[in-house]
């Protein structure tokens, strides 16, 4: 498919800036990394979630505690939108 035809059609081009490919693979790669790392909104979770109750609702903390799981959808979302529709995230430390 041409150029033009894929601007024509709002699909992506290829090429572009290091940093867009490398946050793209980061945000298909999310769900996968995601095994190996405590994000940190869960954690907050798990510590509200202690201190509030230990006990009681086991079923309440894996229902409403899975924010990696959240964030893996919102970057699974944003990766089916066209490059430039697509949210920009801040990394912890800035490179360049």
């Amino acid at each position: 498919m041409g150029f033009y035809r894929k601007l024509n059609d709002n699909q992506d081009l290829e090429g572009g800036k290091e940093s867009d490919s490398l946050e793209e693979q980061y945000q298909k790669m999310f769900k996968k990394i995601g095994r190996d790392f405590v994000f940190k909104d869960d954690l907050k979770a798990i510590f509200n979630f202690l201190l509030e109750d230990l006990i009681d609702n086991d079923e309440e903390f894996d229902t409403h505690y899975n924010a990696a799981v959240l964030k893996a959808i919102e970057y699974r979302e944003n990766l089916s939108k066209p490059l430039k529709d697509r949210k920009k995230y801040k990394d912890l430390v800035d490179d360049e």
